[in-house]
C-alpha cells in the first residue's frame, strides 16, 4: 500500500519537493505489487514510515530486491501524516530529510 494522490501525504510530499510516484494512481491509498516497483517509476528513495506500520530493516531489504538502486529511508510517520499541531516540526523535519539524503 502506498500514498497516492489526494492525500495529505502526498501534499507535503509536493511541498517539500519530492516526488511521489504514485501520485497518479487512482485511489488515496492503492496496493502495489513490490516487483512491478521499477516499471512504476523506479524510485530513488522509498521513505518507509514509523507509523501506521513499523516498518523494519527486514521491508527495507525486500522492497530495496524490487528496486534498481533506491535508498530506503526510514520516517517518521508523525510528520508526514499528522496534521494539526505536527504541522508545527513538519517543515523542520522535511529539511533534515532532505540533508540525510
Amino acid at each position: 500500500m502506498v500514498a497516492g494522490n489526494h492525500t495529505f501525504i502526498n501534499e507535503l510530499l509536493k511541498l517539500n519537493h519530492f516526488e511521489n510516484i504514485y501520485a497518479s494512481k487512482e485511489g488515496r491509498y492503492p496496493e502495489i505489487e513490490l516487483k512491478k516497483i521499477r516499471l512504476e517509476g523506479d524510485p530513488d528513495y522509498v521513505f518507509l514510515s514509523s507509523e501506521p506500520f513499523p516498518f523494519k530493516d527486514e521491508h527495507a531489504f525486500e522492497i530495496g530486491r524490487f528496486t534498481h538502486h533506491a535508498k530506503t529511508v526510514f520516517v517518521d510517520g508523525e510528520m508526514f501524516s499528522w496534521y494539526g499541531s505536527r504541522l508545527l516540526k513538519a517543515f523542520d523535519y522535511f529539511k533534515l530529510v532532505h540533508a540525510k539524503i
